[in-house]
Order: structure tokens, then sequence, then C-alpha cells
């Protein structure tokens, strides 16, 4: 199902990426485009996690990497902010990247807190 989603963005990001890297000229706008993509992503995975802390682990095969949804989520915070948004409106979205962590980083900690809760209680 969600194949269906990224696999059209993930070519997106493929195409406009190796078209910035022909036309130094289409760079901007390349990067503009993938912090609009990669911040609705981050939104995403951050609906994801916090369902995963409201409705419990997916039962099967299921793992975390403490910090790679705070890195994806801190990028694409910086990416949207330094070329997604207007250059008169960029003070406004200086602290972003930060904001993002802020938000992040504690969810990402208890997810992990309770995948690894959860792991305990099966294996003993």
């Amino acid at each position: 199902m969600l194949s269906s989603i990224s696999l059209p963005f993930a070519a997106l990001i493929f195409l406009t990426a190796a078209a910035a890297l022909m036309r130094p000229s289409f760079r901007p706008a390349a990067l503009a485009g993938h912090g609009f993509v990669l911040a609705a992503s981050a939104i995403g995975a951050l609906a994801w996690a916090v369902s995963l802390l409201i409705g419990g682990l997916p039962q099967g095969n299921f793992a975390w990497s403490p910090g790679l949804m705070t890195a994806l989520v801190c990028y694409s915070a910086f990416l949207a902010s330094r070329y997604s948004v207007s250059s008169d409106q960029r003070a406004r979205f200086f602290y972003a990247p930060a904001m993002a962590l802020a938000i992040a980083a504690p969810i990402d900690i208890g997810v992990f807190v309770y995948f690894i809760a959860e792991m305990t209680k099966r294996f003993s």
C-alpha cells in the first residue's frame, strides 16, 4: 500500500536530482521540491511513531533504530527551511531544525524504550 505512494515520489526525487546534476541552474528548484517531499515524509514518520506509542508495536518482525527518524525529521526541516521558503521568510524558519529535534527526539526515544520493554517482556 505504501509503495504506491512512495515509489512515484522516489522517482520524482531521483529525476530532479539527476536534472540538477546536469543543469546547475535547476538546483535550487530541485532542492525546494526535495524539501517539500521530505517534509511530508517526515510528518508521516512522526505520525507513524506516535501511532506506535499509542497503539502498540506491530506483531512479527519489527525493529527500531534510534536516531534515524530524528535525523530524517531534522534534515527535512533544514532542507525545507533553507530551500522551500522564500528568502524573506527564511528568518522565521531559522530554528526549524532545532524545533524539529525537540519534537522528534523524545518520540524517537520513546518508541525505542517501548520497543526494548516489549522485547524484554517477550523474551523473559
